[in-house]
C-alpha cells in the first residue's frame, strides 16, 4: 500500500458553511456578488446530483472580469454516493445516516492552483472502518482513465467532512495545469465484497491564476484569502483556506455562517451540520 500523510483530514459540516457568510462580511456589498462562482468558459457535458437553482459554477480564470450567464453543462460524476443495498451495505449505513458526498460545485469540477491539492468529502455515520481514495488521469474524450494514485485508510465511523492531501513522497507526479483528473472516494462496507462499496466521484483541474488574482491574494489579509479564491472560482483553495481558519477558530460565528452559506450555494444542505473530525491513514 502506498504511504500517505493526511495532513489535514477533516470532517466538518460546519466548515464550508462559513465561507460565503464570512466572505460577505469581509467584502463590500459591491464585491459580494462577485463571490459567486462563475462559468469556466468550457462547455462540457455532465450531470450533478440534486435539482434546483444552480448557485455555484466555476469562473474563467484567465479573464476574471468576464462574467458568463449561460448555464454550464456539467462533467459526468456523482457527488452523492449510492451503492448496492444488499444486507452488507444496509448494515454498513444505518437508516437515516445520510449520504456520502464529494464536496464539489454542482458542475462536479473543482479548480485548484496546487500541484498536490487537498480533497474534501462528507462521510455519513456508518459501521465501515475503511475508506479508499483514488485519482485517475483521463483521456481527452473523458472516456478512458488510468489509475495514478490509490490509498486506503481507517475511519472512526463518525459522520463529518474529511479531507486528504495528495502526497508528495510516493513518486506521484504533480497535477498538470489544464488537465482534468477524476477522483473518487469509496466507503468500504465489506472488504470481502467490494460490490457493497458506496462511492462518489468528481473532477479536479489545476489552473494558473491570472496576475490579477495573484495581486489580490498578495494584498489580501490572510482572513480574506478564502474570499479572494471564492470570487475567482478556485474551489479547492477556497475550501482549504476556509477549513484552516475554521480549525484555528472553531467557534468563530462569522466563519460558521460563511461555511453554511457556501454549503447552501452548492445544494449540499443535508451535510451542513456534520462535525469536524479526523481520519487517519491506514498505511
Amino acid at each position: 500500500m502506498l504511504q500517505v500523510n493526511i495532513s489535514k483530514t477533516f470532517i466538518a459540516a460546519g466548515l464550508m458553511i462559513g465561507l460565503f457568510g464570512w466572505v460577505e462580511s469581509s467584502f463590500s456589498s459591491a464585491s459580494a456578488s462577485a463571490l459567486q462562482f462563475r462559468a469556466t468558459g468550457r462547455k462540457l457535458p455532465g450531470r450533478r446530483v440534486g435539482a434546483g437553482t444552480r448557485a455555484f459554477v466555476s469562473p474563467r480564470l484567465e479573464a476574471p472580469g468576464t462574467r458568463g450567464t449561460a448555464p454550464v453543462p456539467r462533467l459526468p460524476g456523482r457527488r452523492q454516493g449510492a451503492g448496492s443495498r444488499g444486507p452488507s451495505s444496509t448494515e454498513c449505513l444505518p437508516a437515516n445516516s445520510g449520504p456520502l458526498v464529494a464536496l464539489l460545485p454542482t458542475t462536479n469540477l473543482g479548480l485548484t492552483t496546487a500541484a498536490y491539492p487537498q480533497f474534501f468529502w462528507s462521510l455519513p455515520a456508518s459501521n465501515a472502518s475503511l475508506v479508499e481514495f483514488a485519482l485517475y488521469d483521463v483521456d481527452a474524450k473523458q472516456v478512458n482513465r488510468n489509475l495514478i494514485y490509490k490509498t486506503t485508510f481507517s475511519i472512526t465511523g463518525e459522520a463529518g467532512i474529511a479531507s486528504l492531501n495528495l502526497p508528495t513522497d510516493v513518486n506521484l507526479p504533480p497535477l498538470k495545469s489544464g488537465q482534468d483528473y477524476r477522483w473518487s472516494v469509496s466507503l468500504i462496507c465489506n472488504p470481502g465484497d467490494r460490490t457493497q462499496d458506496v462511492t462518489v466521484d468528481g473532477w479536479v483541474q489545476r489552473v494558473t491564476p491570472s496576475s490579477t488574482v495573484n495581486q489580490q491574494l498578495k494584498q489580501a489579509d490572510p482572513r480574506d484569502r478564502p474570499a479572494v479564491y471564492a470570487q475567482n472560482g478556485i474551489w479547492f483553495n477556497t475550501i482549504e483556506t476556509l477549513v484552516d481558519q475554521r480549525c484555528d477558530r472553531p467557534k468563530d460565528a462569522a466563519l460558521v455562517a460563511s461555511w453554511n452559506e457556501l454549503i447552501k450555494s452548492v445544494e449540499l444542505e443535508a451535510i451542513a451540520n456534520r462535525p469536524l473530525i479526523c481520519v487517519k491513514d491506514e498505511g
